[in-house]
C-alpha cells in the first residue's frame, strides 16, 4: 500500500524484492495522499462503506461478495515468521492504522467540506 501511494510511478513488473523496510520520505507521501482521498473505506466495513457512498453520490454500486475463506483448514503459522512479515510491513502497517483514525473520523458532514 505505501509503495502505490508513495511513489510517483509504480511500474507494472515492481516486485516485493523492490520494496524497502522503512522509507520516511516515502511514508510520508503515502500518509498526505491517504489524508488528501475524499473517502477512506475499509475492508472491514465494506458493506456500510459502499452503501455510505451511494448514499452521498447516487452512485448505484454493487456489493460484492468475494474472497471468503474457509478458514476451518487453517495451518499454524511460524511465529518467527510472522515476526519477519510485520517488520517487512511496518508503513503499510502503519497507513492501515492512520486508515482506520481516517475513517472513524469522517462523517456525511465532513465528507462535503
Amino acid at each position: 500500500m505505501t509503495v502505490f501511494l508513495g511513489r510517483d510511478i509504480v511500474l507494472p513488473d515492481h516486485t516485493a524484492g523492490q520494496c524497502v523496510m522503512f522509507d520516511e520520505q516515502l511514508q510520508s507521501r503515502a500518509e498526505q495522499r491517504l489524508r488528501d482521498f475524499w473517502f477512506v473505506g475499509l475492508t472491514e466495513s465494506y458493506a456500510s462503506d459502499v452503501a455510505t457512498l451511494r448514499a452521498l453520490t447516487g452512485l448505484k454500486i454493487d456489493t460484492l461478495d468475494v474472497n471468503r475463506t474457509d478458514r476451518s483448514g487453517r495451518r499454524q503459522i511460524d511465529r518467527q515468521l510472522i515476526e519477519t512479515c510485520a517488520r517487512s510491513n511496518q508503513m503499510d502497517a502503519y497507513l492501515y492504522h492512520l486508515a482506520t483514525l481516517i475513517h472513524e473520523d469522517q462523517s456525511p458532514c465532513a465528507l462535503w467540506r
